[in-house]
């Protein structure tokens, strides 16, 4: 594709960081704000236990991924599907439940269950609306709750399950947020910028598309809006936006520790988790 893309939607109705509620997932779904912000999702006592978690557990994988912008190769514990989208739904789906027993793992560390946590949290403001893990037929279920250290921060991209995942169950969501949980993180550096470019692909429908790296020639002339992570926070954002987390350049052996998953809307309006 060209760098002129078809561009959809609207400048961003606000950018204050709103907190989680009906209005602000409809808005963030849609697009018309940058993100959400949910304050305290976790205690001091249980960021450090999380913290301790993944070290005792250990981060066991990691993301290939190279680029200028990254310093150092994410690690996590988890079956992010964005690893698999060249590879076949066997290949993901041998890893799953595998991976949730590396996890399980770390929450019985920690004492607590972010994602679910997560699941209570959006379900108390849609208590209407199904939500829970995604599914694949003939398969089961997806993976959700990627456990990771982004210290060395990552590329361009973007994440929407579309263009990635498009021969899965998921790949019929009409619209995804990313989630991500921040146990740990330095005082300045490992922001996440987020650029207001929906954009539809030149490909037939059902057709893959290359979500990562973007050319961030692309974004050049595009709003964008910078979040910095937060020790207990967890941040929404819509994955569909191209966005890249920024290294910490102080290089003070401060760890970006957390956990992230995507939350998917199908057209029927149920929601969806997985990574």
């Amino acid at each position: 594709m060209s760098i002129a893309d078809r561009v959809l939607g609207a400048p961003w109705l606000a950018r204050d960081e709103p907190g989680l509620a009906r209005e602000t997932l409809d808005a963030l779904f849609e697009n018309r704000i940058p993100c959400i912000r949910v304050r305290g999702f976790a205690t001091p006592e249980e960021c450090r236990a999380f913290v301790a978690a993944m070290d005792a557990v250990g981060l066991n994988k990691e993301y290939q991924v190279a680029s200028a912008s990254v310093r150092s190769v994410p690690k996590y514990i988890g079956v992010p599907q964005f690893e698999y989208r060249k590879k076949s739904k066997d290949a993901y789906f041998a890893e799953v439940e595998s991976s949730y027993a590396d996890q399980a793992q770390v929450f019985a560390h920690c004492g607590f269950d972010p994602v679910q946590r997560l699941i209570d949290r959006v379900h108390a403001v849609v208590p209407e609306l199904p939500i829970g893990i995604a599914h694949e037929p003939e398969y089961g279920r997806d993976y959700a709750g990627i456990i990771r250290e982004t210290t060395g921060g990552t590329n361009l991209h973007m994440d929407f399950a579309r263009f990635s995942a498009p021969d899965y169950a998921i790949g019929a969501n009409s619209a995804q947020v990313a989630t991500n949980f921040y146990a740990s993180g330095p005082a300045a550096g490992g922001e996440t910028t987020v650029y207001n470019h929906h954009f539809e692909p030149t490909v037939p429908a059902g057709t893959y598309y290359e979500i990562s790296p973007l050319d961030p020639a692309r974004v050049a002339a595009s709003e964008s809006y910078t979040f910095a992570p937060a020790p207990g926070d967890l941040v929404m954002f819509n994955s569909r936006n191209p966005h890249r987390v920024h290294l910490n350049p102080n290089d003070d052996g401060t760890r970006r520790m957390g956990i992230g998953s995507f939350i998917g809307r199908r057209p029927e309006g149920d929601l969806v988790l997985w990574s």
